[in-house]
């Protein structure tokens, strides 16, 4: 799943405001895509190698290590639980033993 165009611009824009990135390193950075791929592609585009691959490894471990509990959370919630009874009532009943 890709990023929208308004929220990638978005983020160009500002990241060219507040650091001094090039709007090609910053662009790379940002794109989705495997890590070994953004880093080729910055080397031959004449980007900052470094900017680029850390960031796609920021992402990597946001991945990895923030969402998974995030998503625990939130699918342990009380509203969750309640929306799915909504949407779902046979999963309730099974879960009841009926």
């Amino acid at each position: 799943m890709s990023n929208p165009p308004s929220m990638t611009a978005g983020t160009l824009g500002e990241m060219g405001r507040q650091l001094p990135v090039m709007l090609l390193t910053a662009f790379i950075a940002l794109a989705p895509g495997g890590m070994d791929q953004m880093g080729i592609l910055a080397r031959e585009a004449h980007a900052d190698l470094a900017v680029v691959t850390s960031y796609q490894m920021f992402r990597i471990f946001f991945i990895l290590l923030v969402v998974p509990p995030v998503l625990k959370k939130w699918f342990a919630a009380r509203w969750f639980r309640s929306i799915e009874r909504w949407v779902m009532p046979s999963a309730s009943i099974q879960k009841k033993g009926l």
